[in-house]
C-alpha cells in the first residue's frame, strides 16, 4: 500500500516550534508502518486551513494521491476548515481512485459509513470555524466599544506614530 501523509499547522509560531508538525508526522508514520505501507509526507507550515488556496503541499499531496493510494492526515481540520473544500478534496480523491483517512476521527472513505461520517464531520469543522469567527468579531466589537484601539502599534517614526506622539504631548509610554 502507498500512503501519502499530509500535515499542516496554522501559525508561524507553531511552524517554528515544529511540535505540531512532528506530532502529526509521528502519528501518520505509525499508521503507515502498522500497515507495512510506503510513505511520503507533505507539510504546509504556518498556513491557515480556511481555504485550499495557497497551500502548495496540499496540492502536491492531492496530485500524488493516485489509484490505490491513501491520503492520511492527523485530523480533518488539517485538510480544511470548510465543508465545501473537504467535499472537493473527497471528490478529487475519489476521481483519482484514492481514499482518505483521518486518524483522529477514525474516518476511512473506503466504506459508505466512512463517507457519511466524513461529510458530517466536515460540516462540524466548518461550524467550529464559523463560531470562532463570530466570537472573535464580538470580542473585537466589545473592545472597540470600550475605546480600545485595535491593530498593531505604529512603527516608530511613521506618520501615525508622530500623530500619536503629538496627541500625548510628545510622551509615549
Amino acid at each position: 500500500m502507498r500512503v501519502i501523509g499530509y500535515a499542516r499547522c496554522s501559525t508561524l509560531e507553531q511552524a517554528e516550534s515544529r511540535l505540531g508538525l512532528e506530532a502529526q508526522r509521528a502519528a501518520i508514520t505509525r499508521w503507515a508502518t502498522e500497515r507495512g505501507a510506503t510513505l511520503e509526507i507533505y507539510e504546509d507550515a504556518g498556513i491557515t486551513g480556511t481555504s485550499m488556496e495557497k497551500r502548495p503541499a496540499l496540492e502536491a499531496a492531492l496530485c500524488a494521491a493516485t489509484e490505490g493510494t491513501v491520503l492520511v492526515a492527523y485530523s480533518l481540520s488539517r485538510f480544511a476548515r470548510s465543508t465545501r473544500d473537504m467535499l472537493i478534496i473527497a471528490e478529487r480523491l475519489k476521481g483519482q481512485g484514492a481514499d482518505l483517512v483521518s486518524l483522529t476521527e477514525s474516518i476511512d472513505t473506503t466504506t459508505a459509513t466512512g463517507r457519511l461520517v466524513f461529510t458530517l464531520l466536515s460540516a462540524l469543522s466548518q461550524f467550529e470555524r464559523d463560531l470562532t469567527a463570530e466570537r472573535t468579531k464580538a470580542a473585537l466589537g466589545a473592545l472597540k466599544a470600550r475605546g480600545v484601539r485595535l491593530g498593531r502599534p505604529p512603527e516608530p517614526g511613521s506618520r501615525r506614530s508622530l500623530q500619536r506622539s503629538r496627541r500625548y504631548g510628545g510622551h509615549l509610554h
